[in-house]
């Protein structure tokens, strides 16, 4: 068994927000009886585009001593990457999350992109020191 060096989990109600805020939409449009269907639609419409976009998002990240688990939770997938196999690493702010730092890695030929909270100071320093790249 390997041993894990650092975990990070994304919580449950940031990654199925936008279900939510669909669901209580859906309940309002279906108590106020005066909305017509395409209003309805358009709800259902906006509901699953906000959930295709947030699928690489809901992730548990398990950073063994060579190589990164990645878990997702909503495409029922686990991959598994080398620290040499992430291209590139950002630090930015972006208006809604504040400062975050965004990384890239390439498995077979795909890409993900992954945002953690830039403030987790014990994962940053990990991650610089397992890739080489400077964050900051």
């Amino acid at each position: 068994m390997r041993e894990i060096k650092l975990t990070r989990k994304v919580k449950k109600t940031d990654t199925f927000f936008p279900f939510t805020i669909s669901v209580f939409l859906i309940i309002f449009v279906l108590l106020t009886k005066g909305i017509a269907l395409n209003f309805f639609v358009i709800t259902i419409s906006v509901s699953a585009i906000l959930i295709f976009l947030q699928r690489y998002n809901a992730v548990n990240l398990t950073m063994y001593e060579d190589t990164i688990e990645i878990d997702f939770y909503l495409l029922f997938k686990k991959i598994e990457v080398g620290y040499s196999e992430i291209i590139e690493i950002k630090s930015l702010w972006d208006s809604g999350l504040g400062a975050n730092l965004r990384f890239k890695v390439k498995d077979k030929n795909e890409v993900y992109t992954f945002r953690v909270k830039f403030s987790d100071d014990e994962f940053c320093n990990f991650f610089e020191e397992k890739t080489g790249m400077n964050i900051k």
